[in-house]
């Protein structure tokens, strides 16, 4: 990703020509084209708003947005806009606008100084939802000690996606208008080299001042630059320094962790080795106890980097050693509830997925604590995710998922069901059964369903069984359930329960689902005895 950054008064655009040729076909097929991709978005964005919990949907929310801008990008190469104070144009025309609100894109954009905004082709679905997370983060300006949404977009490396960003200045001792006229001339020149059909129209990102002489006429060098502000409070300068102490501390971390990490480059003995693998232990402790994310993403990462590099064979072992029991703390009971903890009360998507990379560094994490810990979340996609971790390293802990299938708490039943069909163990079936006698009604519904979509032959004689169960509806859902799975036995088995001398006193539902059974069994016999019969259920049921 590109960023150029040039002076700026705080204007927004330059001033138009006082006559402009109108636009030609192709121009009016690119702006419809741009115009649909940012309605799509629009609506995208509103939908993910509404849904921020469901981060695996994201980018199936952004699927209309992205096949927008696939088509646009078939015939064209890159989307240069101009960013105003409440939208956004293309080739002079608005194709995005919204009240000025944190919500609005456009805004927040311009209120961090960027003029100009690219897509180029070749841009992922990834990479467009990673610019929607960054649009949607909530920046609070002033904050120093949260990433502003600059800093954000160039954590990011966007391949496809550059981007021009101003400063707020004044030149020598022109006037704001003469400064803004000045400057939004500059951005006329960019957005023409950004346009342009050269090979090479991202030559402005090696603009020199010379260049903008050659340019314009009356553009002058700047002699000094002019500050206009008032004198800060005291009370708000101690707030300050206060809050730049804590970024001092933050940043210090991160320093000592660079500092250490060198250290591994060295030929280590056995003593400094051990000095490196308590001090790192002590750092992750501190970000773990400040809730640094970031801090120990970035330890993770270092070490994974640093296992591939040439280090000294004294070395080596300290690495690895220090790596596992980093790994090893991560794993750590009360650290598992606490991570599950933030999860569960977290509306920070930033701090969720960070978490979420947390959780995916640990290589084999006890099942106990997660168990545990997972009993006490109420939020869907967090339980989701530990459950994911179960399965991924719980294959050899089968037991404690089955010994779960018994609780009386739905939710936590229903995770270990999740769990088992991850895994897939050989007798799956035998402990989906064991829910059929289970007293919670819904329980022992959703075991028939997962039974019957399970097309094992043996698991016929459970659902034969469940015929004859003192609930009706589960009696219902096994009549509906066993003719997909084997519709010779079902036939066998439906066609006696409904000349039984007692059945016309079963409810008129039950002999619906009898009926719809022996249908879906494909028998002619008992097609006609199932239209002959229901017709008068459903006319009692309607």
């Amino acid at each position: 990703m590109v960023q150029k950054e040039i002076p700026d008064s705080g204007a927004s655009q330059p001033d138009k020509p006082a006559e402009e040729s109108p636009p030609v076909a192709d121009d009016l097929a690119q702006i419809a084209a741009v115009k649909e991709f940012f309605n799509q978005l629009k609506k995208s964005i509103k939908t993910i708003g509404l849904h921020r919990h469901a981060v695996q949907n994201y980018e199936e929310f952004l699927k209309p947005a992205y096949e927008a801008l696939s088509k646009y990008f078939e015939q064209y190469d890159e989307v240069t806009m101009t960013v105003e104070q409440t939208s956004l144009k293309f080739l002079k025309e608005t194709i995005f606008e919204e009240e000025v609100t944190d919500h609005n894109l456009a805004f927040k954009f311009y209120r961090e100084g960027v003029r100009l905004l690219l897509f180029r082709k070749g841009m992922s679905s990834k990479e467009l939802l990673d610019f929607v997370l960054v649009s949607l983060t909530n920046v609070k300006p002033g904050n120093i000690l949260q990433d502003d949404l600059i800093s954000l977009m160039w954590e990011k490396d966007f391949k496809h996606i550059d981007y021009i960003k101003v400063e707020s200045y004044s030149f020598g001792d022109e006037s704001e208008e003469e400064s803004r006229l000045e400057i939004d001339k500059v951005i006329a020149f960019l957005y023409q080299r950004l346009t342009s059909l050269t090979s090479d129209n991202y030559k402005f990102a090696r603009i020199s001042l010379e260049d903008l002489e050659l340019e314009f006429d009356n553009i002058h060098q700047s002699a000094s630059l002019k500050t206009n502000g008032k004198a800060a409070r005291e009370e708000l300068k101690t707030n300050i320094q206060q809050i730049v102490t804590k970024y001092e501390q933050t940043g210090l971390r991160l320093r000592v962790l660079d500092i250490l990490l060198r250290l591994f480059e060295e030929e280590l003995d056995e003593e400094l080795g051990q000095i490196l693998h308590d001090s790192f232990l002590q750092l992750i402790d501190s970000f773990l106890l400040q809730e640094d994310f970031f801090g120990v993403d970035k330890i993770f990462g270092d070490f994974r980097a640093l296992e591939n590099r040439q280090i000294p064979e004294a070395s080596a072992p300290w690495v690895h050693k220090t790596f596992a029991d980093l790994v090893q703390r991560m794993c750590d009971d009360d650290t598992i509830v606490k991570m599950a903890e933030i999860l569960d009360r977290t509306t920070d998507q930033d701090t969720y997925q960070k978490v979420e990379r947390y959780l995916t560094h640990l290589r084999q994490p006890a099942p106990v604590p997660i168990l545990q810990a997972l009993e006490g979340i109420t939020r869907k996609e967090a339980r989701e995710l530990l459950c994911d971790i179960l399965a991924a390293h719980g294959k050899d802990d089968i037991d404690l998922f089955v010994s779960r299938l018994s609780s009386n708490k739905a939710n936590l039943v229903r995770d270990m069901l999740y769990i088992l069909d991850k895994i897939n163990p050989p007798d799956k079936l035998k402990h989906v059964a064991s829910l059929l006698s289970h007293p919670n009604l819904a329980l022992r519904m959703q075991a028939l369903k997962s039974i019957g979509a399970s097309r094992d032959p043996t698991a016929c004689g459970y659902l034969t069984k469940a015929l004859q169960d003192k609930d009706a509806q589960v009696r219902m859902t096994a009549a509906m359930v066993l003719p997909d799975l084997d519709p010779k036995t079902a036939f066998g088995y439906l066609l006696p329960l409904a000349k039984s001398p007692d059945f016309r006193e079963k409810p008129d539902r039950e002999q619906v689902a009898v009926f719809t059974g022996l249908a879906k069994t494909g028998q002619q016999q008992a097609f006609r005895k199932a239209r002959s019969r229901t017709s008068g259920c459903l006319y009692r049921l309607g």
